[in-house]
């Protein structure tokens, strides 16, 4: 009786930790799948550059519930610190915060919101919170105007973004800018309008360093716009100006501008399909787009291209065109400046000098017809067809020479180089 006594406390204890064991299985967190992804080790600004030197300082690798992430976001998601080198954000990331490809681009692009354009504006440091405001800092334009005898100060513009200091876009290089110059702006379109309108009213521009996470202004526009007029058309009496008396150079002339729908390569030729479908004409304030292209035509079909490219929503800039550099197979058309080798001198027996008869005296006196330099052709053949690249020489047997002018072949028969016997008849082809 006492051995099955034992027996059945020991089938009892046994049953009660068998119990206990699921229930503490039972009661425990289920696990977490996790995936290892790239986030930002603190907060960085929009147009921070990721660069091989700061790569590790800006960016960790951190798991990452798999479950708080959406299926179809994943493949959008950079999962290598390599794709990040070479690139720029185009928005300001927080702390442990993954990113997304669309949020990265090319960082020779300025990076800015479609529909929108770069403004500059002269700056100090003074008047741009002692130089601590930078690339893809967030900052209201402030305006003071003189109304009669006293000053009005209002926000212009609230909740900026700012592009670049002196053409700098990279923070990681330098923090503040103590002797700034230049600021550039995104903008749009009526707000490019309203800085124009402010720089008339010789209105003193400063720049208020906002807070990243700070709430935005309440602003209105309209608003904003009358009271810059009204302040702006009264003299130094308070009296208001009829518009009879107005300056009429107070008028905002525009122009039209060719706005890039998408990139543009380096080197893409100009042609009228190009232009048609990858470029739209916009009006811009005339003032600020003085180096802008307003007619494509003449470039079309004289073999040029955009040098540089063309980022999306840029303007086409005259710095931006130049001839294309085209190749054939893998041989490359001779550069700009060439140095053509000297043709060796023929080998035998020289012909003395024939003296030149001149007229008994008296006669006028004819000054020898100094040499003029040579002019050679060099032809190159492509499937598009046949360009000649014509050279002359920089001096009289320098034996260097200068690209003058890409002709076509018609062009070129139909001008022939004064010196035809220094066209080349070695030039070589490509298809």
């Amino acid at each position: 009786m006492k051995q099955k006594n034992l027996v059945l406390m020991g089938i009892a204890v046994a049953c009660g930790l068998v119990a206990a064991i699921l229930t503490a299985n039972m009661g425990g967190p289920p696990k977490v799948e996790t995936i290892d992804l790239i986030v930002a080790k603190k907060d960085l600004t929009t147009g921070t550059a990721f660069t091989k030197e700061n790569i590790e300082d800006l960016t960790m690798v951190a798991p990452y519930p798999k479950n708080a992430i959406p299926p179809e976001a994943l493949p959008k998601i950079v999962t290598d610190k390599q794709l990040l080198i070479g690139k720029r954000l185009s928005r300001a990331t927080h702390a442990n915060e993954y990113f997304n490809v669309a949020d990265v681009g090319n960082k020779t692009q300025i990076l800015f919101e479609p529909g929108k354009d770069i403004m500059s504006l002269p700056m100090t440091a003074g008047k741009a919170a002692g130089g601590f405001v930078g690339p893809g800092s967030r900052v209201d334009i402030v305006a003071s105007v003189m109304e009669g005898t006293k000053r009005e100060v209002l926000t212009l513009l609230p909740d900026m973004h700012v592009l670049a200091v002196d053409g700098k876009q990279d923070l990681t290089e330098q923090t503040t800018f103590p002797e700034m110059r230049m600021v550039s702006f995104a903008v749009e379109q009526k707000q490019a309008l309203l800085i124009a309108l402010a720089n008339q009213r010789n209105a003193n521009l400063e720049l208020l360093l906002r807070h990243p996470d700070a709430p935005k202004r309440d602003y209105n526009y309209d608003k904003v716009l009358a009271t810059l007029k009204n302040l702006g058309d009264k003299d130094p009496a308070g009296v208001l100006i009829t518009e009879d008396k107005k300056d009429p150079k107070t008028e905002i002339k525009m122009v039209d501008v060719f706005v890039a729908k998408e990139d543009i390569a380096p080197n893409t030729e100009i042609d009228e399909e190009l232009i048609k479908n990858k470029f739209e004409q916009v009006k811009k304030p005339a003032e600020f787009h003085a180096d802008a292209v307003s007619d494509m035509k003449p470039y079309i079909g004289a073999f040029k291209a955009f040098k540089t490219g063309v980022a999306k929503n840029a303007y086409v800039m005259n710095s931006m065109i130049g001839a294309q550099a085209i190749r054939g197979g893998d041989k490359n058309v001779p550069p700009p400046d060439v140095t053509i080798a000297k043709p060796p001198m023929p080998v035998g027996p020289v012909e003395p000098e024939v003296a030149i008869e001149v007229a008994p005296w008296p006669h006028a006196y004819v000054p020898p017809t100094p040499p003029e330099p040579r002019i050679r052709d060099v032809g190159h053949h492509t499937n598009k067809g046949s360009i000649v690249y014509r050279y002359r020489e920089t001096g009289v047997d320098t034996n260097e020479w200068k690209l003058i002018a890409i002709l076509t072949s018609e062009e070129a028969s139909a001008s022939p180089a004064k010196n035809k016997d220094a066209k080349d008849k070695d030039a070589k082809t490509s298809d």
